[in-house]
């Protein structure tokens, strides 16, 4: 997998369900190498290179991720739609999360009404939860 010595790989890739900087960074070329030399990061394996892309992500590196900032959704955008046009990876499985929750002990899970992760929360969103329920008293 690391010397792209094989006709298909099927791996993860781990991103982020929040934040698109998070997940489309790894598509940079920086993270390319020819095939038979090791990549330096097997998550951003794809050996993907694409100029127009990467000045994108370099923009979007010194910025705080927020819906509110316009030129920040707009460079997410812009990537995303690279993204689907050149399609350097494809998603080839469906995961199927059921996350129960209720308030006998604890209050401020998401919800409908307040969505501050997703419905199926993993790896980082459960940072956030656990900064947000409360005890119930």
């Amino acid at each position: 997998m690391s010397t792209g010595a094989s006709d298909i790989i099927f791996f993860v890739h781990c991103g982020s369900l929040s934040e698109p900087y998070e997940t489309l960074k790894d598509l940079h070329s920086k993270f390319s190498r020819p095939i038979g030399e090791k990549i330096p990061n097997l998550i951003a394996g794809t050996r993907y290179e694409s100029a127009e892309y990467d000045a994108i992500i370099d923009e979007m590196e010194g910025m705080v991720g927020s819906p509110d900032d316009a030129r920040y959704v707009e460079l997410s955008t812009m990537a995303l739609d690279i993204y689907l046009r050149d399609m350097p990876e494809s998603m080839m499985l469906e995961e199927l999360h059921v996350v129960v929750m209720n308030n006998t002990y604890w209050t401020g899970w998401s919800s409908t009404e307040d969505p501050y992760v997703a419905p199926y929360p993993s790896w980082e969103a459960w940072n956030v939860i656990v900064h947000t329920i409360q005890p119930m008293e």
